[in-house]
């Protein structure tokens, strides 16, 4: 038991790593899989947001709500720290999207009070400044819009991990992604959300 805490930080530097240095197919082949898109409609849902609002998809990477929501019922606006989940999202899903911008929560390249909504899914747990991240977006939310900070759920463990690696015919560093983001959601616990 004393080592769990250790192989937490342990597999969350590495899962850090490999995100930011793997290629960007990785989520976007996640994003093929049923239960990807559903697991992340769900998160989504809890915004309960009317059609036509504004929202912020904060760490987008290669599109993820503009694969899975119907195009045109949201303002939806991706946000991403990586030029090449961007390229991707914009070759891919680029017509689900209002606008699709670099930057990085901390320091989002945002007026103050524009977005009905903000979405971050699967990505929190990697800013260096959680805090500030928080603050930054309190700042772009209207006030008492919601925000919904999604995790891996408790559905997916290593077992699902494992299954996706054999069926979805993953390279290497995707394999080894996929298996510390289950390990990494047992470290984190399940999805957050909550309003500001």
């Amino acid at each position: 038991m004393i080592f769990q805490p250790a192989f937490a930080f342990l597999a969350t530097m590495r899962f850090r790593f490999l995100l930011w240095h793997s290629p960007p197919k990785l989520f976007d082949r996640l994003l093929r899989l049923p239960f990807y898109r559903e697991l992340l409609l769900r998160q989504f849902e809890h915004l309960r947001l009317p059609p036509k609002s504004r929202v912020l998809e904060l760490g987008c990477g290669p599109g993820a709500l503009g694969a899975i929501l119907e195009e045109g019922k949201f303002e939806l606006i991706g946000c991403d720290r990586s030029q090449g989940m961007l390229a991707l999202a914009r070759k891919k899903r680029g017509d689900a999207y209002v606008q699709l911008i670099q930057g990085e929560g901390g320091c989002l390249p945002f007026g103050d009070q524009v977005f009905d909504g903000v979405f971050c899914a699967n990505v929190f747990h990697l800013f260096r400044d959680p805090l500030a991240v928080l603050g930054d977006l309190a700042r772009v939310l209207k006030p008492g819009a919601p925000l919904v900070l999604a995790g891996p759920e408790e559905s997916f463990g290593l077992g699902t991990a494992k299954r996706l690696v054999k069926e979805g015919g993953f390279g290497a560093e995707e394999r080894a992604a996929l298996v510390l983001w289950a390990r990494l959601r047992k470290a984190m616990g399940s999805e957050a959300c909550m309003k500001l």
